[in-house]
Order: C-alpha cells, then structure tokens, then sequence
C-alpha cells in the first residue's frame, strides 16, 4: 500500500490531532506529529482520497533545541508539550492561539462532491474489512459476491482490503475462479491471494496464468503485482521444474532493463534466482548508469548470489561498482552490509579467480569518510571541564568559519557526520542542536562516558580463559559473536559463543576522553554555536 505522506528522516514521539484545540479552523482539523531529533512538530493536514487520504506538511513550530518528547491539548485547548531525553534537562511548554476567532470557511461544491465520493469508499473498504476473519460457512457466498469485483477496483486500500478478506474464505470456493478470470486486474489480486494461500501443486498453473499474461499491455503498478507474484509464488510453493524456469526466463528477459527503477528492482531479483544469463550484464550496466545508493545496493547485493557465468572483466567491474557505492553517504549499517556483501562475493570465487582479481582483493576497502579539509589535530592546549565554562551567557558574535574548522580539528568527523562530510561511527551531528542544548553537547565533549546512546555502545565480553573482549557487536550468528575492537578498523574478532562466561554493556564510551583538550576556550565556544546552528552561517549566535 502507498504512504500517505514521507516527512523525510524524523524520530517521531506523540501525534495528536487538534479537533480539542483552540486553534484556528485549519489546524482543529490537523495531525499534528512530534520529532524528537530536528526538533520540531508538524502539522499534517488530510485530504480525502479514495478510501484513504493523501496529505500535506507544515513547520508548526521548532527550537534548537526542542526535543520533543510528548504533548497534549489541555481543557484550554492549548497544547502542552514536554521536551527531554537522554538525561538532558527537560522542559514543560504551552502554545495558545491568542488571535480573533476565526470561522471555518464554507466548501465549494466540488470539495463537497469529493468527500461524499470518499466517504462511500471508505465505507466500502471498512464492509469489506469486515471478513478479515474466519467466516461461518453460510456467509461464504454472499461474501465472495462483494469481494470478487472489487479485486480489480483502481483503489489500492479497495482492492487490498479484498484480497485480504478473499484470503479468509476457504480455498475451494475461490481458487479455480482465480486461474480463470479474465479480468486482468481482478485476476492479478486473486492470483497473489493464491500465491500466499494455495499448495504447492497449483503452482504450474498459477504461473502459466501469468505467463500468458501480456505485459506489454500492463500498466506499470501491475506489472510490478505480477513481478511479486512470480516472487511469492516461488518463494512458498518451490522452485519450479526446469521447463517452467526457461519458460518464465523467456517471459521476463525481454523487459530487462526497464525505464523505471522499480521495475528494474524487481526484474533483477527474478532474473538472478532464475538463473539468467544475461542478468550479470544488463544489471552491471544499470549500475553503471546510476549515481543513487539504493541502486548501487541493490544491484549489488543481488548479483553476489550469481556463482556462474561472470568473466573476469566483468568481476572487476563489480568491484568497481562497490567502491563507487563504499564512497556513498550512508548510516553506519550502510558499509557493514556493503562489507557483507563484498565478503560474499569474495568467498564465491574461484582459486583461479581469486588469483585474477588479486589487485582487488588486496586493494578494496570500505571508504566512509570524507573530510573536505586537510587541517591536523593540534596539540594539548589544557584539560577542560564543566566548571571552565559559563553557559548561562548566549552565544553571541561567534566565528562560523572557526566553529566549523574546530569540528575537524578536534577530530570530530573521523567518527561523526556533519552534513554531507564525515563518519558514521558515531550519532549524525548536523540535527544535534534541536536535540540537545548546549551544557548537553559541551558535557558529551568533556565526558563522553556520562551519557551513551545504546545503538553506539560498546559491549564487554567475559570469557571462560580469564581475558575479555570490548567492541560494537558488527554481527552474530549461532556460533560467534564479531566484534569491532576499534571503531576505525576494519578488522573484526571472532569470539566463540562457547567460550563466554557473560556479557555485558561498557560503561566507557567508544568516544575517547580529552578529545577536547586540544581546543582553545573560543574555539570550543565556536564549535557548540556552530553545531547549534546545524551548519546555518545565518544562526544568530554568529550576528553581534
């Protein structure tokens, strides 16, 4: 089902709607949504469409910081909301409307139309959720009667809201009206019903029925149903015979590359599982052709399951392609699993092209740091602490150009990123100043190990020989633990499962102490207006 809107990135907390509000008409019929990170809500105004709605976004209000935690509307009908958080001082906030009274605003009559067109939709998919559970043997017929056309409606809730229900009739009743309808988008909706929901010796018919369809005539939204269903259908049923293969690589062959990237996505996933030849070619040229990190992992990450077929021009072209994508912007789980996936495809070749790719293999690493500056660490300036420092005083007439430069001085962006520039070993910094204030952000300098963010702390293993191991857990299996000592290495230990006594969480961040003692007083004072700021050379804290 598609969304009803993308905020971008966000750490949501509460939602409220304003109908109990005092506001003004548009924001009584708001969603109003709470972002702990950037520090901001929004109010999201609905539109009725379809059986569901579409929507719009607006800044209601922001702080930096303003971590908001939660809120409410009081019996006033002004909103209250409390901020905190990661041991930060807290805060408790009303917003009141204090203008005139203003009417809501009469609607036109194609507004009108438009709901009670809306409205009959929603009341239709809300009939149809009313068989999304086992149904007594009597209602059987009467329910498929309401069900069936409404497979193929042009409304995704609709047709989805079918298929579910058609999932909780009994099989019987359904499966050879499945095979044989003619209509092509009810046929596609019953036959993913089926995919999910028949034995394993339907399956040949099932994808005879889509092999026949004509794609060429498809819209895109149902080619892709297709795709899926040849997914589902393979992925519960079984691997088809080999007569079936060659006849569903000969349907999806000719469509690869497609003009869309969904498509595409789909078709390659399909097409390495069928084993075609012509998969590791054609993706390797879409790869090529995209500067889009979600490609470049996706078209990776699958060709790394094709064992046969390559040459050696195009392995190294691979490769080639995973450093382009290791010099991406990403999270920190982007590189783990790009270093996954190049360890994968590492153990599948073969001695004798592991001997051809040696450069490779030798040479390739994980890339995900870039400074866009070629200043050095300075040396000891003096231990800093908390009382050296009077934050009760504003930040005012700061230096945005020092600020910035005291973020790679003090090495801040080997770990951190701020941005489109740095690390991700640590938490992102661009938001941290409508998160954090500034005693917070001086205090994680001074002190890192005060308050550690659990997603970035490191864990002690205890082992039966009397030593112990400390670093991130990268990944774990059923066996071994693998564990990154050093956060700027690539190396990983291998810790046996059998050979721990106990683990448990570090007290000590990964942040080394006295990263800090290098900067001078107004150098600090820069840095926290500059990370303020969120990199805005406009912020206040730098006007006099």
């Amino acid at each position: 089902l598609p969304s009803t809107l993308d905020i971008g990135l966000a750490s949501p907390t509460g939602i409220e709607f304003g109908t109990q509000s005092q506001f003004p008409p548009q924001f009584k019929r708001a969603l109003f949504v709470a972002d702990w990170a950037y520090g901001r809500i929004l109010a999201v105004h609905l539109k009725p469409r379809g059986a569901s709605y579409t929507a719009t976004s607006e800044l209601f209000i922001s702080g930096r910081p303003l971590n908001v935690t939660d809120f409410a509307f009081g019996p006033d009908g002004a909103m209250y909301l409390i901020t905190g958080g990661r041991s930060t001082q807290s805060g408790l906030y009303r917003i009141s409307y204090t203008g005139p009274k203003l009417d809501e605003q009469p609607k036109s009559a194609a507004e009108l139309a438009q709901e009670i067109e809306a409205k009959a939709a929603r009341e239709l998919r809300r009939k149809l959720e009313t068989f999304h559970r086992q149904p007594a043997a009597t209602n059987t017929v009467g329910a498929l009667e309401l069900i069936w056309p409404n497979l193929g409606h042009t409304d995704a809730w609709i047709h989805h809201a079918a298929r579910i229900a058609l999932e909780h009739q009994p099989l019987q009743t359904w499966q050879a009206r499945a095979l044989s309808e003619k209509n092509t988008g009810i046929a596609l909706t019953a036959c993913l019903a089926l995919a999910r929901n028949g034995s394993p010796e339907i399956e040949s018919a099932l994808l005879d029925r889509l092999n026949n369809l004509s794609f060429s005539s498809l819209s895109e939204t149902d080619q892709i149903r297709a795709l899926r269903i040849y997914e589902v259908a393979c992925a519960r049923m079984g691997r088809p015979d080999a007569q079936m293969l060659s006849a569903i690589r000969a349907k999806l062959e000719p469509l690869y590359p497609s003009s869309t990237w969904p498509l595409n996505h789909r078709l390659c996933v399909l097409l390495v599982y069928l084993q075609s030849p012509f998969v590791v070619g054609k993706t390797l040229q879409l790869a090529r052709d995209t500067d889009k990190a979600e490609d470049l992992m996706q078209y990776l990450f699958y060709l790394r399951y094709v064992k046969e077929g390559w040459t050696i021009a195009q392995r190294e072209a691979w490769f080639d392609l995973l450093a382009g994508a290791e010099r991406q912007q990403g999270a920190r789980d982007y590189y783990s699993v790009l270093k996954r996936v190049r360890d994968d495809f590492v153990a599948r070749l073969s001695p004798a092209e592991r001997e051809a790719l040696k450069p490779w293999l030798d040479g390739t690493k994980v890339v995900s740091l870039r400074l866009n500056t070629n200043s050095i660490p300075g040396q000891f300036y003096r231990e800093w602490r908390m009382s050296d420092f009077d934050l009760t005083q504003p930040l005012r007439g700061r230096s945005f150009s020092n600020g910035k430069a005291a973020l790679t001085k003090g090495q801040c962006l080997l770990c951190h990123r701020f941005g489109n520039e740095g690390g991700s070993i640590g938490p992102e910094l661009t938001s941290v100043g409508s998160r954090f204030d500034r005693h917070a952000i001086l205090e994680s300098m001074v002190d890192p190990s005060r308050v550690i963010d659990d997603k970035y702390r490191n864990t002690m293993f205890h082992l039966k020989n009397g030593s112990s191991v400390t670093g991130l857990i990268e990944r774990e299996d059923s066996q071994k633990v693998f564990v990154r000592e050093n956060p700027l290495s690539e190396s990983l230990v291998e810790v046996r499962k059998e050979t721990i006594i106990r683990r448990e969480p570090s007290s000590v961040s990964p942040m080394p102490l006295g990263l800090i003692n290098i900067l001078t007083r107004d150098e600090i004072l820069d840095l926290l207006a500059f990370l303020g700021s969120g990199g805005n050379a406009d912020y206040s804290a730098f006007k006099r």
